[in-house]
């Protein structure tokens, strides 16, 4: 765990407007995730569910959002990695909130080394999680001198909300052209529109 994570994990533990720890963790990556892509294009039931989430934390606490937020820029400015999974797995939140268990990095690194990657790849994710096993392969085609952020697409979804946000907020910002979605892949239902967020890369802003 790097020193930026750490820091980040110590300030979900400074929160002080009486919501427990998971719910902090989870406001937070919905936040950004809500903020993001209201960026690109402006929902209003994003901005709803972004100022409801707001309106739960006194003042101090939601300048500990921003300061977090700022936080995993510096750490994913460090290099690549599962930096919101390794939080998350960080404050035992998969053990004792969910039952979910992440693929650590090293491991989604093992697997990728394994492809091999060309421009113009298309890469499906049918369950993202915090988006490890996507961002191993981004720093697998940055290896081989890919430009990932113009020549590789990315389709992830996953039914678990919160890992949706996670791995949207880290595609985002890697500059990865990618779209998230909200939906049971095995059901092969096709997603409402608030459930689909498409990153500033994917949006045209990175041409």
């Amino acid at each position: 765990m790097t020193e930026k994570q750490k820091e980040i994990i110590n300030e979900l533990y400074k929160f002080k407007s009486g919501i427990n720890l998971y719910q902090v963790f989870d406001d937070w990556v919905e936040l950004m995730a809500y903020a993001f892509s209201n960026a690109i294009n402006f929902m209003q039931s994003r901005e709803d569910a972004y100022i409801a989430i707001m309106n739960k934390y006194i003042a101090e606490d939601r300048k500990r959002f921003i300061y977090m937020m700022n936080l995993l820029v510096l750490a994913m400015d460090e290099g690549f990695d599962d930096n919101l999974g390794t939080i998350y797995m960080g404050i035992e939140n998969g053990n004792k909130h969910a039952g979910q268990f992440f693929t650590p990095y090293h491991v989604c690194k093992l697997m990728s080394a394994l492809t091999n990657p060309e421009e113009g790849a298309v890469v499906n994710e049918p369950s993202c999680g915090a988006g490890a096993n996507v961002i191993a392969f981004l720093e697998r085609c940055k290896s081989k001198g890919i430009d990932y952020q113009r020549k590789v697409e990315i389709y992830a979804q996953d039914i678990d909300f919160r890992c949706v946000c996670m791995c949207y907020v880290q595609l985002y910002l890697y500059g990865a052209r990618a779209t998230v979605a909200r939906v049971d892949t095995l059901r092969d239902l096709p997603p409402e529109e608030d459930a689909v967020f498409v990153t500033f890369a994917k949006a045209g802003g990175i041409v």
